[in-house]
């Protein structure tokens, strides 16, 4: 059995950089076909008790026509927070705020450019079910469950669901760690505030462990400035720990 009544807090254990990977909303600065991308990026996770713990961050990569990465001879803001250039992009964490309305501002006096541009940013939002591990319930893999969330300000969102073998080992020393880790990552789906999972989403999941269960809002935008093109998101990922049950 599954010790129920042990602390979850310091036991929780993020799957964000897995999920980025996978549904490619941050950019990377080794890529084989360089995209010049100004990313936003909120972590909202449920902490074990019942509050939710915020965690942002931005990254800039622009790159010049031979593929290699460059540099701004002034610099990049995402609002009033400098981004900070380090091995061939920039970056800041956290931010100083989650502003609705998220301004870019490019200074440069090269090839780049000096520009501003805006996009508009997913609400930070919540998973109301399933829920937390403290509130000691389960979803079922033979029936399925439902994902409801609150309102994203967002178009569509990727469901993303992680055994957590590490997580659930902890807790019970009986649940064994895998050496590879079950995923499911669902197409954009509309924005509606639920959606189900079905038992055959989940067929290479064990009937018993722990998942964590993320909802993935992005916002995204093309945009040409020096005749250069440019991807602007903002990305924000609630996500909470659950356990399953056969």
């Amino acid at each position: 059995m599954i010790n129920k009544n042990r602390k979850w807090d310091f036991l929780h254990v993020e799957a964000t950089a897995l999920i980025l990977l996978v549904i490619a909303s941050c950019s990377n600065p080794f890529a084989s076909y360089p995209t010049n991308t100004l990313v936003a990026n909120a972590q909202y996770s449920e902490d074990g008790n019942d509050k939710w713990v915020l965690n942002t961050s931005s990254t800039a990569d622009f790159y010049g026509s031979n593929g290699n990465s460059e540099s701004l001879t002034e610099g990049v803001k995402l609002g009033g927070d400098s981004l900070t250039f380090s091995y061939g992009y920039y970056e800041r964490s956290p931010l100083t705020s989650w502003d609705s309305i998220q301004i870019w501002t490019v200074s440069d006096h090269g090839s780049i450019g000096n520009f501003d541009d805006n996009i508009v940013s997913p609400r930070l939002f919540t998973i109301t079910y399933p829920l937390q591990l403290r509130h000691n319930d389960s979803v079922s893999m033979r029936s399925g469950f439902t994902i409801n969330y609150t309102n994203t300000r967002s178009d569509s969102v990727r469901i993303s669901i992680t055994l957590n073998p590490l997580l659930a080992n902890a807790i019970d020393s009986t649940v064994p760690l895998l050496n590879h880790i079950p995923m499911f990552v669902s197409g954009l789906v509309a924005s509606t505030g639920s959606f189900f999972v079905s038992p055959s989403d989940l067929a290479s999941f064990p009937t018993k462990g722990i998942i964590d269960v993320h909802v993935i809002a992005e916002n995204s935008i093309n945009t040409t400035h020096s005749e250069r093109t440019y991807q602007i998101s903002s990305t924000c990922d609630a996500d909470v720990n659950v356990f399953i049950k056969p």
